[in-house]
C-alpha cells in the first residue's frame, strides 16, 4: 500500500512544480500547446484522482484490520471458554496472556479509530503501528492457545 502511494508522489510533485511554473497569466501556452491553465487544470485532477486512490487504500485497511481483529476476537472468546474448565498453569497462563491481549486489543481499536480520520501522511505512520499491534496480538493468542498443547 505504502509502496503504491510513494510511486504518485513523484507524480504528484512534478505536477504541482509545473503548474507553479505556469503561474505568468501572459503565457499562452507552453512548448506542448497546452495552456497554463490546462496544466493547473489536469495537475488539480491528478492531485484528486492521488487523494482518492490514498483514501481508497486506507479504507481498505482499516476493513482489513477490522475483519482481522473480529477474527482474532472470536478465537479469543473460545480460548477463554477452554480457560475456564483449565487448572493449574495453564489456567494462569492463559488467563495472563489474555489479560495482556484485552489491553493491547484495546489499544489496537483506539488505532484504528485515529486511522478512519488521519491524513495521508498521518495514516501511513498508523498503518506500521497497527500491523505491529496486529502482530503482537497474534503471538499473545498463540502463546495462551499453546497452554493447551
Amino acid at each position: 500500500i505504502r509502496m503504491s502511494f510513494c510511486r504518485f508522489l513523484p507524480i504528484l510533485v512534478f505536477s504541482l512544480l509545473l503548474a507553479a511554473c505556469g503561474r505568468d497569466s501572459n503565457v499562452e501556452q507552453n512548448q506542448s500547446g497546452a495552456s497554463s491553465e490546462d496544466v493547473k487544470k489536469e495537475t488539480a485532477e491528478a492531485y484528486e484522482a492521488l487523494e482518492a486512490y490514498a483514501r481508497n487504500k486506507k479504507d481498505h485497511f482499516v476493513e482489513q484490520a477490522e475483519a482481522t481483529l473480529k477474527s482474532y476476537e472470536e478465537r479469543v472468546e473460545e480460548l477463554k471458554a477452554r480457560a475456564e474448565e483449565a487448572s493449574g498453569e495453564a489456567k494462569e497462563k492463559i488467563e495472563t496472556a489474555m489479560g495482556e491481549w484485552d489491553e493491547k486489543r484495546q489499544a489496537l481499536n483506539e488505532k484504528i479509530e485515529e486511522m478512519k480520520a488521519a491524513s495521508a501522511e498521518r495514516w501511513q505512520k498508523l498503518e506500521k503501528q497497527i500491523d505491529a499491534a496486529m502482530k503482537e496480538l497474534k503471538e499473545l493468542y498463540d502463546q495462551a492457545r499453546s497452554a493447551f498443547s
